[in-house]
């Protein structure tokens, strides 16, 4: 528990980076949504969290690559995205351009990519620039984050916050969901779609 909120934590270990898959709703031709028990029975997943919100990504941008294959590249300014090496490493990137995409082909490339955001910890350090980025980083809701305990391991953590609930108050802001992953030692931690989709 985190106040009044509870949370729930998954550590993955994986043998290959290979075993660390994403999967869409339906298919990335249609605009579609499906809950994310319904995506994981589909392809036998051992364990499954929301990722991102292609829905919004496919008519206002987005730097979204899906198991190697590019789907869109039309980069939003501002926004955080998780890049997913090919070796299983996670990289936050607050800038995609040639620069920062050439140390990928060294890494395996990129497997996968995610847009919602932000970064909450970069090499271990708390992020707070969200307070004027992201909307709703105020708001007490759901929450949901993947993290990497360090980089060269294949070791994660997938957390998610309820959300509110009007006979107990609930949820957590941004900064508070911030402050209590901090707290579970992992370099690198990046919030995905939470609210109604956690």
């Amino acid at each position: 528990m985190v106040g009044n909120t509870r949370v729930h934590l998954a550590r993955v270990t994986i043998a290959d980076p290979s075993q660390l898959r994403t999967a869409p709703a339906y298919d990335f031709s249609r605009d579609q949504t499906a809950p994310t028990t319904t995506i994981a029975q589909r392809v036998n997943a051992v364990l499954a969290i929301n990722g991102d919100y292609y829905s919004y990504q496919a008519t206002r941008g987005g730097y979204m690559i899906r198991q190697g294959q590019m789907y869109i590249n039309k980069p939003i300014k501002g926004r955080d995205v998780l890049v997913i090496a090919g070796n299983g490493d996670f990289y936050i990137e607050r800038e995609i351009n040639e620069e920062t995409l050439a140390k990928y082909e060294e890494l395996g490339g990129i497997v996968n990519s995610f847009n919602f955001g932000p970064g909450i910890l970069i090499d271990g350090e708390k992020c707070d620039r969200f307070k004027s980025v992201y909307n709703m980083a105020e708001d007490k809701a759901a929450r949901a984050c993947i993290c990497q305990v360090e980089r060269g391991r294949l070791e994660y953590l997938c957390v998610v916050s309820e959300g509110t609930d009007d006979s107990k108050g609930g949820g957590l802001t941004l900064e508070e969901f911030t402050d209590y992953v901090a707290t579970l030692g992992v370099q690198n931690a990046y919030n995905l779609d939470g609210g109604n989709s956690s």
